[in-house]
């Protein structure tokens, strides 16, 4: 038999519908079960499955990978926190959070453009000149939902 975790997503803007497809829209919105997720954690690339010790971890822009309703599903998520409780649940809190399916991919490579454009201009600046690091983490945003969106 096999075990699940319960999986949710919170961003400022409330719950993600993690039900939802590309094709088919859920008024159901709450956590789902899976049989495990793997996330970009501050460490790098991490995996979490039934029976996991209980955690909190930092999470980075990146790509957040499960599977639901016989679907593999993929999702940009910005930086946040990930926590693993001992009831098997786990949450991810994140500033922001897109489905593969609802990235613009052009649009997005377009910015990512002019933001390596701009980036240019800070070869040299110390490495923690504020405007750096902003453009930084745009772009590591940008590169996150782009990643989400391969196949």
């Amino acid at each position: 038999m096999a075990e699940y975790l319960n999986l949710d997503i919170l961003t400022p803007d409330g719950r993600v519908n993690l039900r939802s497809t590309e094709d088919e829209a859920s008024s159901e919105n709450t956590a789902i079960e899976v049989e495990g997720v793997e996330l970009p954690a501050a460490l790098g690339e991490m995996g979490v499955r039934p029976r996991h010790l209980p955690f909190l971890t930092p999470v980075v822009p990146g790509v957040v990978r499960f599977r639901f309703g016989g679907q593999d599903r993929r999702m940009a998520v910005g930086r946040g926190f990930l926590e693993v409780s001992k009831d098997g649940t786990v949450t991810i809190l994140t500033e922001r959070a897109v489905r593969s399916w609802e990235v613009d991919t052009d649009a997005i490579s377009s910015e990512r453009d002019e933001v390596e454009e701009a980036l240019q201009e800070f070869r040299t600046a110390p490495i923690d000149d504020a405007r750096s690091m902003k453009l930084k983490a745009r772009r590591a945003w940008l590169d996150a939902q782009l990643r989400a969106a391969q196949a």
